[in-house]
């Protein structure tokens, strides 16, 4: 869940929690940096922006940062790439180009799932795979993406 968080004329639209002060920080990790232009213009002076984590012991801490690799070691992008399953292209951002491997095993959980609808009285339906500008723009799609779509 989405929090709004006010500090003086700052807002901030985060999961928080926030503090009122960093004395309140026992134990943190900085976990990346990333540079972007105010309001997304690149004639905009360049903001930095920090990314960390908090937590309220060591112990805490290191369980999470261990999540996170965890995790980073099943990351589709990755494992799909390693395997062989699927490439992904910038002619079509966010598209899977299925390899056979891949491919295959997409066709088993389809199968799969589809005999979950069937038992559980469900009905499959097909939507088309172009749609008109319209769409995108009412999901703020269009906004964000229209680059990349």
């Amino acid at each position: 869940a989405m929090g709004l968080y006010y500090h003086q004329e700052y807002v901030d639209m985060c999961r928080g929690p926030h503090v009122p002060n960093t004395r309140f920080l026992k134990v943190f990790k900085l976990t990346k940096l990333a540079g972007a232009y105010w309001r997304g213009d690149a004639k905009n002076e360049q903001l930095q922006r920090i990314y960390g984590t908090a937590w309220a012991d060591k112990k805490q801490l290191d369980q999470y940062i261990q999540r996170i690799e965890e995790a980073e070691k099943r990351d589709h992008r990755k494992l799909g790439k390693e395997l062989d399953l699927f490439h992904i292209d910038e002619v079509a951002p966010g598209v899977v180009f299925w390899h056979p491997k891949g491919w295959a095993v997409w066709q088993q959980v389809e199968q799969y799932m589809r005999g979950i609808y069937r038992d559980t009285g469900y009905w499959e339906v097909k939507g088309p795979q172009i749609l008109d500008k319209s769409l995108w723009e009412k999901t703020g799609h269009w906004r964000n993406y229209r680059d990349n779509m």
